[in-house]
Order: structure tokens, then sequence, then C-alpha cells
């Protein structure tokens, strides 16, 4: 940000003005008897008027230094407040509450101090202040307000306000970078195990012995959908787990806070550059996941049957999910005498963490019309076996909206590690018979 100074010089008009007048009288008498009389009269007015007027406009260019702010108000029994800086009259982040993400605001690298006010009494005023805040040039900073005002200043998980640094430099455009923070000032939950549950090394440990007030910042991941798992007593097992779609966020950083809610609930809050949003706890952590956000998630899937001719094909459709992207299977019927099976399929290798009744959901959607094609269904889980669902096109399914399935299974043997689904598109006799599906968000989670 550059400041300007306009500095105005105005020449004041100068006028010069000069006037001489003579008049000489000689008189001389000789012996001659000679008079002579001159008279001289010399007038000379000289007016010289001189108006000079210089205006002369000088813009000065200023470079001055700037760091970015923005402040996100995640203390849950905190009323709604005024943001000002070194008590200014006017609030740089106004009427912020729980939870809730400003943008990031320009402002000159410098020491300020903050103050904290209820919302509509001005700086002056404050609940809460902070002295001292540097803020260096070209850095991005998010302020976080958290703990409890019912809790005594000095104790733990009382009020407080923690700067984090946003290392926003040189992310992929298909990755996101995470700092995950932890503000839940809730002591059971000091400290916890955040653990990944959806990558290939899933049930992966990526943060040991997490502190409250301490942030974390991942290595860079794709922009997916992820399942984070809390664990509170650090032995291994799930407490909560919270699903984080980045599927959008590509080339974003991201500052992922766990809390609680009013209720003292845990809760997420992802704070991206479009602002905030909270994430309430899955009820039960996913025991499969398949969101199918980046080009790489359709691998482990194959075409049987009919769906290896030509005429039959699967992909990734970008940006056709629900949300982000979705699995697209399509196949026209070329024959006219020949009915299709159009058959896809994957088998996943899982953790059925001792489920033995399980659910599984799954979104379905059409692109255009299905043409003389009904949508069968089949599943293979260890313990029940193979399991046929038939004429899905008949429950919803249309290409207007999503439609979620549901089925749950039971008697699942849980020292099983694999779960196989397949999709049949079975078409009419006839040329054109057929169509594309399109398929998202296949999950399985332990029964409730």
């Amino acid at each position: 940000m550059k400041l300007k100074t306009l500095l105005l010089l105005a020449a004041i008009p100068t006028f010069a003005l000069s006037a001489c007048g003579d008049d000489e009288d000689t008189g001389e008498e000789e012996e001659a008897d000679t008079d002579t009389d001159t008279d001289t009269d010399t007038d000379t007015d000289t007016d010289t008027d001189t108006d000079t007027d210089t205006d002369t406009d000088t813009d000065t260019d200023t470079d001055v230094d700037t760091a970015f702010l923005r402040v996100v108000h995640f203390a849950s029994d905190a009323p709604t407040v005024d943001i000002f800086a070194n008590e200014g009259t006017e609030a740089v982040f106004p009427d912020a509450s729980f939870p809730v993400a400003s943008a990031y605001e320009e402002l000159e690298a410098a020491t300020y101090d903050i103050q904290i006010s209820e919302d509509g009494n001005p700086a002056t005023t404050p609940v809460f202040e902070v002295e001292g805040l540097a803020l260096d040039a070209d850095t991005y900073y998010t302020a976080v307000a958290h703990g409890l005002l019912g809790n005594s200043e000095g104790t733990f998980g009382a009020f407080t306000v923690t700067p984090l640094v946003d290392n926003r430099d040189e992310i992929g455009s298909s990755d996101v970078r995470i700092q995950v923070f932890h503000a839940a000032p809730v002591a059971a939950f000091d400290p916890v195990a955040v653990w990944n549950v959806t990558l290939p090394d899933a049930g992966s440990e990526i943060i040991e012995s997490f502190a409250y007030g301490s942030s974390e910042q991942l290595p860079d991941l794709p922009a997916a959908v992820y399942d984070l798992c809390l664990d509170v007593g650090q032995d291994a097992t799930c407490d909560a787990t919270f699903t984080v779609n980045a599927s959008s966020l590509g080339g974003q950083f991201v500052n992922l806070l766990a809390g609680i809610d009013g209720d003292g609930n845990p809760i997420m809050y992802v704070v991206t550059d479009a602002g905030g949003s909270q994430i309430d706890a899955n009820p039960e952590p996913s025991i499969l996941n398949l969101a199918f956000d980046a080009a790489a998630s359709t691998t482990g899937w194959e075409a049987v049957a009919d769906a290896t001719l030509d005429e039959a094909s699967f992909e990734w459709g970008d940006g056709v999910g629900n949300p982000g992207g979705a699995l697209r299977l399509s196949g026209s019927n070329t024959s006219e005498t020949a009915g299709r099976a159009y058959i896809f399929q994957t088998t996943q290798t899982v953790d059925y963490a001792g489920a033995t009744d399980v659910t599984l959901t799954f979104d379905l959607k059409t692109e255009g019309a299905l043409v003389g094609t009904a949508v069968q269904l089949q599943t293979e889980l260890p313990g029940v076996g193979v399991v046929n669902t038939f004429d899905l096109q008949n429950d919803g399914l249309n290409d207007a909206t999503w439609t979620t399935y549901t089925t749950d299974y039971e008697s699942v043997d849980p020292s099983g590690t694999t779960f196989r689904i397949q999709f049949n598109m079975a078409a009419g006799a006839f040329t054109g018979a057929g169509g594309t599906l399109l398929i998202d968000n296949i999950k399985i989670v332990e029964t409730e």
C-alpha cells in the first residue's frame, strides 16, 4: 500500500508599481539684459503589473511496508465484540461473534495494541487488551480469540488471543496446506492426538500429544476430503471424527481450529480465504469414505463385462459431484439385438474396527435421462457375502438432484479386511439404450 502526500504550492501574486515626477524652473539675469525663461516639465509615469501564478501539484508516493491480519472469534461464551487497534475511533473488525472469521485486513507493518470491546462500545472501555502485537512486513496472520470468559484470568482455558502466522508461500495448485490449532479449553482434551483415517496409510498419527493453545502445520495434502480423528485418551481410539472437505481448496492455506460449541461439544472450524465454517463431529468414525474429489480417486475401479466395450467408459468428473468431483459411468448400446451389462466395480481394503453391524450410504445422480436402463447394486462384505439390490432407478434417481441410498448390514466379520461394491447399468436390447451415472460419497460407518 502506498500513502500519497499532496503538496500544493501557490505563488502569491506580486504587484510592482514605480512612478517618478520632476519639475525644474531656471531663471538667470545678465547685464546684456537678456531674459531667458526655461520651463521644463517632465512627467514620467511607469505602471508595471506583474502577475505570477505558479500552481505546482506534487504527488509523493511513499512505500509503506504492510502486513495482513484476520481474526476469528472462537470463544463460545463471549458476546459479540468490536476489535480496535491503538484505541482508534473506528473498529478494525466490527461485530465479531462466535464463531466468525473475518477477511484479511491490510495494515501497516508495525506494533499494535489491540482493544476488544463489547459490541457498540468504544476502544476506551475494552473487556480485553492485547499489548504489543507485532505485525511483520509481507506476513499473513490469523489472530484467534479463544478460551472461556468464565475461566478466571491465569487459569487453564481462560480467555486469550493467540496470533498464528499463515505460511501461504508456494502451495501447489492441486494441494492444500492445513495448520491445525488446538483451541478447546477443556482439561480432558489437553493433550490429544490427531489421527488421519482416510489417506492410504489410514490410521496413522499425524500430530502426537497436541496441547491446548498449540498449532502445527501439516505437510501439504492433495485437495480432497479427509476424516480426522481426535484421540482424547491417546490410546489409538477415535473419540470424535470430523470430515474436512478440502476438495475445492486447491492452492489455499487453511487454518483448522479444534474447539467446543456453546454446549461444550467438540467442533472444528475451517478458516479459508472465503471465510469460516463450522464442522460438527461425525456420529461414528468412517470405515470407508470414497469422495471422488481428485483425479486419483478412480484408482482401484475396473470395468467388467460389457463395460469393457468401446461404447462404455468410466472417468473422474471434476466439479460434478456432491460436492467436488464424482465417478462418472457411461454406456450407450450400439447393438440392435443384444442387451448390455455395463458393470463397474472396486474392492477396497478396510478396517472394520470391531464393528459387526455397518451402514453403507452413497449418492447417485444421472446426467440426462437413462434410456431403457436399470441400475443394479451388488456388494460383498466378510461374514455377509454377496448382496444384490435391484432397480435403484425406481427409488428417486434423477438428473436434477442427488439421491442418497442407504443399506444396513448385520453380522459382519470384524476381522475381515475387504469390501466390494459393483454398479451394473443394465441397458435394453436396442441402439441407444444406456446413459450416464454419477456416483459420490460412498461411505461405511458402524450402525448406531
